[in-house]
């Protein structure tokens, strides 16, 4: 090769690099490299636990607790039979459907019905369904759950969200009211399943309560022969003056309603359990309760 070659070859080579450094120059003064002052989106399982992931929304919409605040619930309900009626419900004590029934979604624990069988994506989030989370899952349960059997392709606007959400929250229990003295809980209870009731009082009543027959007060109340014991008696321990207040016996209608929600029933109760929203969740505790009977 000639020397004359081989000055060529360096000055193209030279060229070569001298216009790659000038590209590179103009990129950054074009695009600048700095992080956004807000993540387009969040990722699910980020910092401060599963409670407290961010809605996933675009910098300049306001956060859900704003949009709920000027929420119309009736838009919600519309929104609710378009979007969601076709596989969920959201009638108290209904069974569920395609997807889980919707009573009580606001508050409750993520995958926590018993009456409905949750893929592993939804259940591994863990945590409780805040208005947070519903707007992060209802914009795109895809990308909040990958692997979620849910095909909903989510709601884009803000606003219709929070209208959605306004409508989930008034599908609960009103404060006063009595949910478990309806016949149709008497009927629950009738055909429950002890064990599945077992299951859950090991799982949710254990580190308070003991069931033993010769089981003594933990930080609550025996529950052995609660199923017919008065109110606030028995058990060799200190009632709150909320509970203690109340006066008759645990029967399936009274039990079920403590159940349902213990600050309902007893507003000042000690007892920080939030309750069991699902129906037949509840009636199958009940049944379990009144085994625990000599």
């Amino acid at each position: 090769m000639s020397l004359s070659s081989l000055h060529r070859i360096a000055a193209a080579t030279m060229c070569a690099a001298i216009a790659a450094g000038l590209c590179a120059t103009a990129s950054v003064v074009a695009v600048p490299n700095t992080i956004p002052p807000r993540p387009a989106f969040a990722i699910p399982g980020g910092s401060g636990g599963p409670d407290a992931q961010p809605a996933p929304i675009a910098a300049g919409v306001a956060p859900i607790a704003d949009r709920l605040a000027h929420a119309s619930s009736d838009q919600g309900a519309v929104l609710a039979q378009q979007n969601c009626a076709a596989c969920h419900g959201w009638v108290q004590g209904a069974p569920s459907g395609v997807g889980p029934n919707l009573f009580g979604i606001v508050g409750r624990p993520v995958a926590s019905l018993t009456s409905f069988q949750y893929s592993s994506a939804v259940s591994a989030l863990g945590g409780r369904w805040s208005p947070d989370r519903l707007d992060t899952w209802l914009l795109n349960p895809q990308a909040m759950a990958p692997g979620t059997l849910m095909g909903f392709a989510g709601l884009p606007d803000p606003q219709q969200r929070a209208d959605l959400i306004a409508f989930l929250q008034k599908q609960a229990p009103k404060p006063g009211e009595s949910p478990a003295n309806a016949a149709a809980f008497e009927t629950l209870v009738a055909k429950a399943d002890p064990k599945a009731g077992a299951e859950l009082v090991a799982g949710q009543c254990s580190a308070c309560h003991t069931v033993d027959k010769d089981g003594g007060p933990g930080a609550g109340p025996a529950l052995w022969g609660v199923f017919g014991r008065g109110i606030a008696q028995g058990s060799d321990f200190s009632y709150s003056p909320a509970l203690s207040a109340h006066h008759g016996t645990w029967t399936v209608a009274t039990l079920g309603e403590w159940l349902a929600g213990p600050q309902t029933f007893a507003p000042g109760t000690r007892m920080g359990f939030p309750g069991i929203a699902d129906p037949a969740a509840r009636a199958n505790v009940v049944a379990y309760l009144k085994t625990l009977h000599p």
